[in-house]
């Protein structure tokens, strides 16, 4: 695949929309999308406690649904996918 091809293929559905939830700089000024909201609770799954008598009860908070890219300091994807944790 040619990286090129492909920025300029997002870069184009970008500019006409096509790429919901996305948020985008061009000459200074910010650019949305529209935003499409996600149910959460029908898309990831909650723990069953019930099932193993020892599992420890922490409340898991899912504050993103993942990123491919993992290289901002200040987020922990990086950690997940680089297997650091």
């Amino acid at each position: 695949w040619n990286k090129n091809k492909v920025y300029e293929e997002i870069v184009k559905l970008a500019e006409q929309g096509r790429i919901e939830n996305l948020m985008y700089r061009k000459e200074g000024k910010i650019y949305k999308t529209k935003r499409r909201q996600i149910d959460i609770f029908n898309f990831k799954s909650t723990p069953k406690y019930t099932i193993e008598p020892n599992k420890v009860r922490i409340h898991v908070m899912v504050e993103s649904l993942g990123c491919d890219w993992g290289k901002c300091n200040f987020c922990v994807h990086a950690h997940f996918t680089l297997g650091i944790l």
